[in-house]
């Protein structure tokens, strides 16, 4: 009896790490493939407005109206393009 009762707890233990590992595999495919998506809409933006940063977001301050695109070699970009650059703070 003891066996038949750990055999069925294997069983299920098993059967429940199978059915946990097949959810996190939906999972991840899911998000490759809405990260892709992302990425194809990113770049397909980028064509259109590649020349400029475009400001999304307005600053705290209510009273300020959309900011203009700046572009890129403006010297008020350095700051944005040096970014990733290494440069220290």
């Amino acid at each position: 009896m003891t066996a038949v009762a750990l055999i069925v707890a294997c069983v299920t233990i098993y059967l429940l790490y199978r059915t946990a590992i097949d959810e996190s595999k939906e999972r991840l495919v899911e998000t490759a493939v809405s990260q892709a998506r992302l990425i194809e809409a990113v770049s397909r933006i980028d064509a259109v407005y590649n020349q400029d940063i475009i400001f999304l977001l307005r600053h705290r301050h209510h009273d300020l109206d959309q900011p203009q695109p700046v572009p890129f070699d403006a010297e008020l970009a350095v700051s944005f393009t040096d970014t990733g650059a290494g440069i220290p703070e």
